[in-house]
């Protein structure tokens, strides 16, 4: 049976993205959580995709949604992804079979989704007519 774990030092850096990807984001939500003060952020109650949020306050199904740091809990969605995908690549070796092709793919599509979840999240411009 071919390994499809690479070895080397490449092989470590990428675990260790794999490692520091959450780590950076959950630093990132903790901090940005920490500055949400009015309303107070509470894990309870507001989804975690609040923290994201950069504008004006929003309201949706009764929960009012204005994040101070919202860039920051951005960019540690973004980091995380991209340490995911690099981090897989380092990793696994997608030329020792199926095993490993689709476990990098599957790195891929969660860090594309992530960073594209963060990205998407451009501040609102609200338009005035008189």
């Amino acid at each position: 049976m071919n390994p499809i774990v690479r070895s080397g030092a490449a092989a470590r850096a990428g675990a260790l993205f794999i490692l520091l990807g959450p780590l950076v984001s959950w630093t990132a939500e903790f901090v940005t959580a920490a500055a949400w003060q009015d309303p107070p952020y509470s894990p309870l109650y507001n989804w975690v995709s609040h923290l994201g949020l950069t504008g004006p306050p929003q309201t949706a199904f009764g929960q009012v949604a204005h994040s101070p740091l919202g860039a920051v809990m951005d960019t540690g969605w973004v980091v995380y992804g991209v340490f995911l995908i690099v981090g897989a690549f380092l990793v696994f070796d997608p030329r020792q079979g199926v095993r490993p092709t689709v476990i990098v793919t599957l790195a891929v599509l969660a860090g594309t989704g992530v960073s594209l979840v963060a990205s998407s999240r451009a501040p609102t411009r609200t338009s005035t007519t008189a």
